[in-house]
């Protein structure tokens, strides 16, 4: 839980700085038209970094919650073979002790 408020967190802070250069860029063409024209190429770049961060992002995640998904698969499988020699075990000592009489 604690790790998806911090991914959410890296990634509205991502967003909101992203998301303020480009109204600030905006603005600025807006105030100043021949500025803004050659600050568009700018705010392409910009944006087209905010597309290929946010594609980044989307490709570490789900590589890091395959590999989360791998690592619970795995460790399940340890513990139902450690579960099910333990029950093996005292399903054994059961039927060894001596009845008493």
């Amino acid at each position: 839980m604690a790790k998806k408020r911090i991914m959410r967190g890296m990634m509205t802070g991502s967003l909101t700085s992203f998301g303020l250069g480009v109204l600030s860029t905006l603005a600025v063409g807006a105030m100043a038209p021949g500025l803004g024209r050659s600050l568009r190429p700018l705010g392409k770049r910009m944006i087209k970094f905010g597309l290929r961060a946010g594609e980044d992002m989307a490709r570490r995640l789900a590589e890091g919650k395959e590999n989360l998904e791998d690592l619970v698969a795995e460790a399940r499988a340890e513990y139902d073979a450690e579960r099910s020699a333990e029950e093996e075990i005292s399903q054994g000592e059961a039927l060894e002790e001596p009845a008493e009489g």
